[in-house]
């Protein structure tokens, strides 16, 4: 079957005349020159053992000065054996449709907003956060083991964005616990009763 498929969102889109995934398939992790600092991007196979489906990942427009300036989704038809692809690993625990890995990027990109960072939120991190949203919503079609495979790859700025948020985390935990212990403490001493203080006459002898 062929559908009239939009290729990219948050840039210019373009269309153009594919086959579709027709049913549930793995979901495959593909890389991109390497393995620690590679490009990822998610491939849905037309059929099972296939190298060619839909591809999905974040694309970056640069000025002519060679700085990027933009990121937009991308998903299309790809064959990724005439690509510059290095690798391509199936994800275990998943399932998937084509209807439901388009929704899973769509919300993760406009949640993201145009936010991407090469260190905190790079193209690793879109397809980690796609797989965790699948789960979240999908929980029979992406299990947690799929998260936990692709979590387990990729670039040390992956542990990086977790050492941030658990920093931060811990961080905002401390400063929480120490304003409730002073003013667990200010309450202590308010319900301390008063002390008071009695005073005698002063007495003179003339």
């Amino acid at each position: 079957m062929s559908v009239r498929s939009s290729s990219s969102i948050g840039g210019a889109s373009r269309s153009s005349t594919v086959n579709s995934v027709s049913s549930t398939h793995k979901l495959h992790r593909i890389a991109f020159q390497g393995e620690d600092f590679a490009h990822w991007a998610m491939l849905l196979p037309l059929k099972t053992g296939v190298p060619v489906g839909l591809l999905v990942h974040i694309g970056v427009r640069k000025d002519v000065c060679h700085r990027p300036v933009h990121h937009e989704l991308l998903m299309h038809i790809a064959d990724t054996v005439s690509t510059t692809a290095s690798e391509a690993v199936v994800i275990p625990g998943t399932n998937v449709s084509e209807s439901q890995l388009r929704q899973a990027a769509e919300a993760v990109f406009r949640r993201s907003g145009n936010n991407y960072h090469m260190l905190t939120n790079n193209c690793q991190h879109f397809c980690i956060d796609v797989v965790i949203w699948l789960h979240q919503h999908y929980p029979d079609s992406v299990t947690k083991e799929a998260i936990r495979d692709c979590e387990g790859r990729g670039t040390k700025a992956i542990a990086f964005r977790k050492f941030i948020f658990w920093t931060r985390f811990t961080s905002e935990g401390r400063e929480a616990r120490a304003k409730a212990k002073q003013a667990a403490s200010r309450q202590a001493e308010l319900a301390q009763p008063r002390r008071t203080v009695s005073y005698r006459p002063r007495m003179s002898i003339d």
